[in-house]
């Protein structure tokens, strides 16, 4: 490989006389610099990407005549014919359009600095491509304002995503504009993801409300990963590895091309292995990714498909900071050795191929329809232990499967067989099968100043959930099905149903309505929407088949959502901003139905309002903002039961009440020191807390005079879960050597503070513990580098080279990232994941 890579570095010719083309791309309207745009130069069928500042460049060409292509999402695409002799600096300025030129994604779905009224951040393709390295996709996202990720046990695929103190079942995230929470719990389970920063081509961020018109709500706000579209014109072979700690290898083909004049399509497909940064929890996974997109006169029409199948091991079981000390920082609780082979007892594997659809239709000047069409079917599932009994461990604190083995070849039951030996304990696998369709189908309409968009939106799902006896650990049955249809001794082998068996069901439909208005400095925009969501589910194992209780019916509950916001621009650089918004969220089907099909009693919707204003500076050298925010969860529902008075009945209820307050500031900036060196900075302070005990009755509303009373002492308790402190420094260095060389030297720095540990405030019920605050993580700094060197010269077939160097926690701090509280609060009985150890990525690609 080293030498492979001097021979390219010394092959490519970098002397002689050359010249070079650059310039800035600006709203013509407005006058304001706009990043991310494309640049696209025919006679080189080469392409650049505008900085945070509007500016590109195109170094080492020679003497000549160019056209260039600009291009940018909502503006007119520009031609632009230039001449190296007599061109200083290019100025261009694009002007807007209702067409989307990027067929990725819904105009609606993508904010304006000083125009949309909402706090977001931007990550183009560049960032993404420089920075993430082996991470995982929302990694990417580290270092925003009010922004957290932790990676948890490690595996792939299972880390968590917070957004001012909220967890991603309260966020909207959406690829391409397509939601991805999981319509029944929220969820999202980014293993099925888990490729998909093979092909990003940027990531909006948006906190808080958001101005996304959808009847979809969130809380927290809303991240949207769009995809590179197949439109840009530039035909292209890219071969890219990838290797690092752990003995990573990551492999990678992708292109882009035209068809025809007006039919483009590119594609992408890549193989990742690695061992994993903790025992065990290895990954292996297979990417691809297709894109067509096809014009025909006033229709665009475009398809992708994508699927991350993937297997890899896993870690859930966290430990006390004593049992780190005692193991070691890389100890995986959840594997054994089984006849001196490695066995694990969490592990998953899933394949969620999803294809989407998306036409539009420009009926005229002023008048576009949208329409997408989302559909997926996702199957796989996952290892998971017994109910009973815990195994026991080894001195070293593994699974001791061999002595479960041992008993198990050696456990002859006369009562169920002869001569076979009974499983006194078998692993079971969760197995998940789900069909997953979405739909959105919006009317944009501009009348002078206005702009009405209309719309209705919708998701079907459905999903099949059992468990599997998947390795009889050296018997050869087992028995106990738990299906209520089923002899409880018949004989059970691997592949027999065990434990549960149940079909789920979600139906939500919704229409929105926004209307926006932009006169000269002042924009502003009003939302409505309403959506009703139904669950429905089917139990086969707890009732008889003619039981009318082994399906519950659906269930229907109707949400709505009102949002507003102002933009006013002081003057060309200068802006400020407010919107505010309320709305009651339908309940997740958790807290509509247990597990037995147990409707809860008193099923309400959850109340969310919010508040926000903030200021935004930017011209040629400094992009700055500063916001306040305040959100007020109210009617928080805690799930439970009770037992009757008389021990006659069993009563399922939420409780409502609970009330949180979420408010603080974010401040974000990036400087233009020279045109070799950026800076940027972020600091976000907040304040999270549960602002009530929750002092209630449960009454069931099939018998009221039976009643329970509930006390949770939870006023004035941080909500926990979420360093309610952050911030982030980097500079970005980068020199351009004899014109085709780029080199760029980019460190991060991040800090994470007044962290409490997560807990349940149900369980807050003594009245020692009022008042008493989770326990407080340690402050913690995290320090990475992200170096590369680019060479943009032709040479044989060979367009560009491309070397990537990243180093993660280079200092090698030791830190926690997650925390769960326990009975005595403090750092003795918290149980904790330690973040990871100094590690490093680098990749070679080569342009064709």
């Amino acid at each position: 490989m080293k030498s492979f890579i001097i021979f390219l570095l010394i092959s490519f010719p970098i002397s002689g006389q050359s010249f070079s083309i650059s310039g800035t791309v600006k709203d013509s309207l407005t006058n304001e610099t706009l990043t991310s745009a494309n640049i696209f130069i025919t006679e080189l069928n080469k392409s650049a990407i505008s900085d945070d500042f509007g500016r590109f460049s195109f170094y080492n060409i020679e003497k000549g005549i160019y056209t260039l292509r600009i291009s940018y999402l909502g503006y007119h695409t520009e031609i632009v014919e230039c001449n190296t002799d007599s061109i200083s600096e290019l100025i261009i300025n694009l002007t807007r359009t209702l067409i989307p030129v990027d067929l990725a994604l819904i105009e609606g779905t993508y904010p304006k600095f000083r125009e949309t009224p909402v706090a977001f951040s931007e990550i183009n393709s560049k960032d993404v491509d420089n920075r993430l390295g082996a991470k995982t996709a929302i990694s990417i996202l580290e270092g925003l304002p009010s922004t957290y990720v932790s990676q948890k046990g490690g595996g792939i695929g299972e880390s968590r995503l917070s957004l001012r103190g909220f967890d991603h079942t309260n966020i909207s995230l959406m690829i391409d504009g397509i939601p991805i929470n999981n319509p029944e719990n929220g969820e999202v389970y980014w293993s099925n993801w888990s490729g998909i920063s093979d092909f990003l081509q940027f990531i909006h961020v948006q906190r808080g409300l958001g101005a996304i018109p959808y009847s979809t709500s969130s809380i927290g706000g809303s991240v949207n990963f769009v995809t590179l579209s197949s439109s840009s014109g530039e035909p292209k072979l890219i071969f890219k590895s990838e290797f690092g700690s752990e003995n990573l290898v990551k492999n990678s083909i992708g292109f882009s091309t035209s068809l025809a004049n007006n039919i483009t399509i590119s594609g992408l497909v890549s193989r990742r292995t690695s061992d994993g940064y903790a025992d065990q929890v290895y990954s292996d996974e297979l990417t691809y990714f297709l894109s067509l997109g096809m014009i025909f006169n006033d229709h665009v029409i475009q398809l992708n498909l994508f699927g991350s199948p993937q297997k890899h091991g896993q870690r859930l079981t966290p430990q006390t900071i004593v049992d780190w000390s005692n193991y070691g920082k890389r100890y995986n609780a959840d594997w054994g050795y089984l006849n001196g082979k490695p066995l694990n007892l969490r592990d998953n594997e899933f394949h969620n191929p999803t294809l989407s659809i998306r036409h539009n239709w420009q009926i005229d000047n002023n008048f576009l329809w949208t329409n997408l069409l989302s559909l997926s079917r996702g199957s796989g599932g996952g290892t998971v232990p017994p109910w009973f009994p815990e195994f026991q461990k080894t001195p070293d604190g593994l699974i001791n499967f061999d002595r479960e083995w041992e008993i198990n070849s050696n456990n002859v039951d006369t009562n169920y067989h002869p001569f076979l030996n009974k499983s006194f304990v078998a692993l079971r696998k969760g197995i998940h099968k789900n069909f997953w369709g979405t739909f959105i189908s919006s009317l944009k309409y501009n009348y002078d100043e206005f702009t009405f968009n209309f719309g209705v939106d919708g998701k079907l799902y459905s999903a099949e959930n059992y468990n599997e006896i998947s390795n009889l650990l050296g018997g050869d049955y087992t028995v106990w099905s738990n299906n209520v249809n089923q002899n409880q001794s018949e004989l059970l082998t691997v592949g027999n149903k065990v434990d549960f068996y149940a079909d789920s069901f979600t139906r939500n439909i919704g229409t929105f309505i926004q209307t926006e208005y932009n006169h000269k400095n002042l924009t502003a925009y009003i939302n409505f929407a309403i959506a009703t969501t139904g669950y429905n589910r089917i139990d086969y194992f707890n009732y008889l088949r003619t039981d009318p209780k082994r399906e519950t019916g659906w269930k229907y509950f109707t949400g709505t959502n009102i949002k507003a916001g102002l933009n006013y621009n002081l003057d060309a650089y200068n802006n400020l901003y407010v919107n505010v918004g309320k709305f009651s969220r339908a309940p997740l089907s958790m807290n509509v139905y247990d597990y037995s099909n147990n409707l809860y009693e008193n099923v309400k919707n959850e109340k969310i309002f919010s508040f926000e204003i903030g200021y935004g500076l930017k011209n040629s050298f400094t992009n700055f903002t500063i916001n306040y925010f305040n959100t007020i969860w109210d009617d928080k529902a805690f799930s439970g039961s009770f037992l009757s008075s008389d021990s006659t009945a069993i009563y399922y209820y939420n409780l409502f009440g609970a009330s949180a307050k979420h408010s603080g500031i974010e401040i974000e900036g990036k400087l233009n020191l020279t045109e070799k060196l950026i800076i940027g900075s972020m600091f976000s302070y907040s304040e999270n807390k549960w602002t009530n005990d929750v002092d209630a009755y449960v009454r069931p509303e099939s018998n009221p005079t039976d009643e329970i009373k509930y006390l949770a002492y939870t006023d004035g308790l941080y909500v926990g879960n979420y360093p309610m402190t952050t911030g982030s420094f980097y500079f970005l260095f980068s020199e351009k050597f004899d014109s085709n060389i780029y080199f760029y030297f980019n460190p991060v720095w991040n800090f994470y503070g007044r962290y409490y540990a997560d807990f349940n405030p149900e369980s807050r019920v003594d009245i020692n513990d009022k008042n008493v605050q989770p326990w407080k993580l340690p402050n913690y700094y995290n320090f990475d580098i992200h170096t590369g060197l680019e060479i943009k010269k032709e040479f044989l077939f060979i367009k560009t080279v491309k070397l990537l160097f990243n180093i993660f926690n280079i200092m090698n701090d030791e830190y926690i990232i997650e925390a769960t509280d326990g009975f005595d609060h403090n750092s003795k009985s918290a149980e904790v994941w330690y973040g990871r150890e100094r590690w490093w990525s680098a990749s070679l690609s080569i342009g064709f």
